[in-house]
């Protein structure tokens, strides 16, 4: 080792910690972060509360977080809570607030991967990017859209059980054009890959529910798109995007 960079390890050896300790493939939650934060992606995922009451929750997990020493795990937990945020604005249709969110995200984001490449942290940026695409539309797509695939993709590859990631990664294949790699059916097939890994997290339950049911409408199969939606129903019964697949799935009336 280099005389120079040993003198630095040993006088700041928070450095080399953070160095040598990336983030686990998905961090576990700090103590007042967790719960908060949970109850957020409910209001989120069942779209039945209000912007108010979504930052209110969501600050008693910014509180949380506050009180934990700076460094690549609190920066992590607070990309997550811009994202979430950001979210509910893109479904509200305000995007610019969105917009503000988002970039906030990809700032601590970038801080907490400083300590090293983990797979939370590139589905994360991913699913920021699509968030991203919804409030700005077709420029940023264009321009950001292979970064946020290659960032899916990867994120799958450092830990094929991360379901987050395998939603993002079925995203891409779902929502793509073919000629830049869109495959309805490869997006199924990733989307059941991670509901056999029986998510503990409703709300990813809710979310592969819902896109195998819009899959299989878009492909014509409503069979099978009415049995996910009575899947996704035992969940959020009330679920405004699962009723407007539900809506698709109806034969019309004579």
């Amino acid at each position: 080792m280099k005389p120079a960079i040993f003198m630095f390890l040993l006088l700041f050896p928070w450095g080399a910690a953070a160095l040598a300790q990336p983030l686990p493939s998905i961090p576990a939650a700090p103590a007042g972060v967790r719960q908060p934060l949970e109850r957020a992606e409910d209001l989120v995922y069942s779209e039945t509360a209000t912007t108010s009451s979504i930052r209110g929750t969501l600050g008693e997990a910014q509180a949380a977080l506050r009180a934990l020493p700076a460094g690549p795990a609190r920066s992590y937990w607070g990309a997550r809570i811009h994202l979430l945020m950001g979210s509910h604005l893109n479904q509200q249709g305000d995007s610019r607030a969105a917009v503000r969110e988002l970039q906030q995200g990809f700032a601590l984001l970038q801080e907490a991967r400083s300590a090293g490449e983990f797979s939370d942290g590139l589905r994360m940026e991913a699913d920021l990017h699509s968030q991203m695409m919804m409030a700005r539309g077709l420029i940023y797509m264009m321009r950001n859209g292979e970064a946020a695939r290659n960032a899916a993709f990867r994120a799958r590859e450092l830990d094929p059980t991360n379901v987050r990631a395998l939603i993002s990664v079925a995203g891409f294949y779902l929502n793509a054009p073919p000629i830049a790699g869109g495959d309805v059916t490869a997006g199924i097939a990733v989307l059941e890959e991670a509901l056999s890994l029986e998510p503990d997290n409703r709300n990813d339950r809710f979310m592969i529910l819902g896109w195998l049911a819009q899959a299989h409408q878009s492909s014509g199969e409503l069979d099978q798109a009415r049995e996910y939606i009575a899947r996704a129903r035992q969940i959020y019964p009330g679920s405004p995007w699962i009723a407007g697949i539900a809506a698709e799935t109806t034969p019309p009336t004579r």
